[in-house]
């Protein structure tokens, strides 16, 4: 069974998790950023064992390093790893000034042409293959420092006073399909005056070649097929989540005028009709693009939903799965393959099972945010009609705004990076991978059938039984 929903759910944990979840350690000056790369004593080389049992978990690995990429602590979880393995991958993240390369330590409140090159490498093998993984590094730079940027293999979003840049990169691909098109770097260009730079965030996550099943491309063809219909799921995701970023935009722009409105009003009682007025007004606008936000949440669910009938049909009939029945119609299913002894089979329902429940759980969270605003809104209405309260609730007020901007900024850059990171996805990713597809049909078979077992043979890090590992590394700040 062909597993498009998986790059959907992968790739929506990566990006969610880059804005979300990289809170790793504080924030330190660099005082020794040499511009080297970090090499692993030990390569990775996976011995498959086919009695290995797995735990039901995905592990995270966190990883913080100087500016240069070189490792400085690797956690599992929240613990600090002391073993010997090592990581998978080398990280290279080198410094230029005027053409010239130089130390980060040394770029610190320099100006010029600066350019950043993120570079990266697969360690691990497995069968004569390289363990391949996507990189997505973020980073943001100061608009009032930085002017005229430039980024290859990446996307530039114009934030306020700050650039927020996200670039990708895939390691091992190339060398394990003998092909050069997909991007090993991340370079970004731009004049700087007075240079720092804040901690930037590199997620590495293999999941999205590992859940290929490539034991049914037998020739080309259906190597094609499959590739263009993920290219199909794909843009109907594409196409729910440009709805989720319009919703969430305008949801943004709303929140920041209450929360004008909000300072405005805790500023004294004679301003408090005013700052009133404009609070109920930005909670209106925001409550009004709610059914927007939950339709493109739906279209999502729905195009999984309709992608997994599909999928299934060939093998198990017309299923007609629903929000309502996909679980208890996926559990029966799962029931009769255990019984009937067809394990590879249970297991694939098992894993599309947690993909539909794990896009639920943020459709169902993000329906619980809008809810949440409608209510937020109909306090403020109260709050304009009770004038009398406003020195007493003000306070409270002003700090739960605050609190909803700081949500509303970073579901909204999630969005932005969902949105982005599919779309390139698509057009870097999969669409070349078509054309290349058609130039060499023999050797791109056998290389392809190659790298996803490398990639689906590496799981966890550090002697753990995960069934997944992503790991997240953290560089250090540049400043005077």
């Amino acid at each position: 069974m062909k597993k498009q929903l998986t790059y959907t759910s992968a790739l929506l944990a990566v990006t969610l998790a880059s804005v979300t979840g990289v809170v790793i350690a504080n924030n330190t000056n660099a005082n020794s950023g040499e511009n080297e790369s970090v090499s692993p004593q030990i390569t990775n080389t996976i011995s498959e064992n086919p009695t290995r049992k797995f735990d039901d978990k995905n592990e995270m690995v966190y990883v913080t390093a100087g500016a240069n990429g070189a490792v400085k602590n690797t956690f599992i979880g929240s613990t600090l790893y002391d073993g010997k393995e090592a990581l998978p991958f080398d990280m290279k993240v080198t410094y230029y000034l005027d053409g010239k390369e130089i130390l980060a330590k040394d770029l610190a409140g320099k100006s010029g042409r600066v350019k950043i090159i993120y570079s990266y490498q697969s360690k691990a093998t497995y069968g004569g293959k390289y363990v391949p993984f996507m990189a997505i590094t973020e980073l943001g730079l100061d608009s009032k420092k930085f002017d005229n940027v430039r980024v290859s293999n990446g996307k530039i979003i114009s934030e306020g006073e700050n650039y927020i840049i996200t670039g990708y990169s895939f390691l091992g691909l190339n060398t394990d399909l003998k092909t050069d098109f997909l991007p090993t770097t991340f370079t970004v260009e731009a004049d700087a005056k007075d240079f720092s730079l804040g901690n930037s965030y590199t997620i590495l996550t293999n999941e999205l070649i590992a859940n290929i099943d490539t034991s049914k491309l037998t020739n080309l063809d259906e190597l094609v097929s499959s590739i263009n219909q993920l290219s199909d799921g794909l843009d109907k995701i594409v196409d729910g989540s440009s709805e989720i970023k319009s919703g969430l935009e305008k949801s943004l722009t709303g929140t920041k005028k209450l929360y004008a409105g909000a300072g405005a009003l805790a500023n004294g009682i004679n301003d408090a009709t005013s700052g009133a007025n404009r609070i109920a007004s930005g909670l209106g606008e925001i409550s009004s693009h709610n059914n927007e936000i939950n339709a493109g949440a739906d279209q999502i669910f729905a195009a999984m939903l309709s992608n997994a009938n599909k999928e299934l049909s060939a093998s198990f009939g017309n299923l007609n799965l629903t929000v309502e029945n996909y679980n208890m119609t996926l559990d029966n299913l799962i029931s009769t393959m255990t019984t009937l002894g067809n394990a590879d089979a249970a297991t694939s329902l098992t894993n599309l099972k947690a993909q539909l429940n794990t896009v639920q759980y943020f459709c169902t969270n993000l329906k619980n945010y809008t809810d949440g605003v409608a209510r937020t809104s109909a306090g403020a209405n109260e709050l304009k009609d009770g004038l009398n309260t406003i020195n007493d609730k003000t306070p409270e007020l002003v700090a739960g705004l605050g609190s909803l901007v700081d949500g509303t900024t970073k579901l909204y850059e999630g969005s932005v990076t969902l949105n982005d990171g599919l779309n390139t996805f698509k057009s870097s990713g999969i669409d070349k991978l078509v054309d290349f597809a058609n130039n060499d049909m023999t050797s791109f078979i056998e290389n392809a059938r190659g790298t996803v077992k490398a990639a689906s043979s590496y799981h966890s890090f550090g002697g753990s039984n995960a069934k997944t590992v992503k790991f997240i590394v953290k560089t250090t700040s540049i400043k005077n």
